[in-house]
């Protein structure tokens, strides 16, 4: 299977669910991956067709500090969100409280909701903002096996995703949030692969450009679930 069959399968995975729920975690890490002292997030996902969405976060800007709790939602006919201890509020519309909420949740409600709540051109607008898009191999991510695919965005080769080699889910994506122009597609890799996979002078290549970038987002999804049964009521605005 080719990169293109392997993205095509994956939009197609979440446009054609009924319903979808994850867990999942957002860190800050340095090119060694190793946790920074910045803010962190941790996350949950909720969907059902026709367009019902709930996105939960808890947010906090260090290991000493309260986690705070958060949420957005969609019930069919009114968006709505609720920040912090404050009493729910509704918003203009989905769309503007997602846009509220991707600093703050430092983009988790970003990747996989952007798939299954798109209503038209899917693909076309996923393949608009990631370009370069190459197969690196396979790797287990919390032993399920994943497809390796590194894209551009901003820079080639600056996000890496892991896409279940059986449900085509997203497991795991990791971007580069630096300051860099050029990005290499192996920095997922150990030292010991790297010289076992490439030749000194792509060696020398890495290392001197590991120093112009600041620090990657990690997001990973955790209890993906697809077409379980989900109550209407998760999607209630908040009393």
């Amino acid at each position: 299977m080719n990169v293109d069959e392997i993205i095509h399968r994956m939009i197609q995975t979440y446009l054609g669910c009924e319903s979808y729920s994850d867990t999942g975690h957002v860190r800050l890490v340095d090119v060694a991956g190793d946790d920074l002292e910045r803010p962190e997030v941790k996350f949950k996902t909720y969907f059902k067709q026709p367009r019902l969405f709930r996105f939960e976060w808890q947010y906090r800007t260090g290991d000493d500090m309260d986690w705070q709790d958060n949420v957005i939602g969609f019930d069919g006919t009114t968006a709505w969100e609720r920040y912090h201890d404050e009493a729910a509020e509704t918003a203009e519309d989905l769309d503007m409280a997602i846009e509220r909420a991707t600093g703050v949740s430092i983009g988790a409600v970003h990747e996989v909701p952007d798939m299954f709540l798109e209503v038209n051109n899917a693909e076309e607008n996923w393949r608009r903002w990631h370009k370069e898009i190459l197969l690196l191999g396979q790797e287990p991510i919390e032993d399920e096996l994943c497809y390796c695919i590194s894209v551009g965005t901003m820079r080639p080769q600056d996000k890496m995703i892991w896409l279940s080699t059986e449900t085509f889910t997203v497991k795991k994506v990791k971007f580069n949030s630096g300051v860099g122009d050029v990005m290499t597609p192996y920095f997922w890799m150990e030292k010991e692969e790297l010289e076992a996979n490439l030749d000194s002078s792509e060696l020398e290549h890495i290392e001197s450009m590991r120093d112009k970038f600041d620090y990657y987002i990690e997001k990973t999804y955790r209890s993906v679930e697809l077409n379980e049964e989900i109550s209407d009521e998760i999607f209630d605005v908040p009393c």
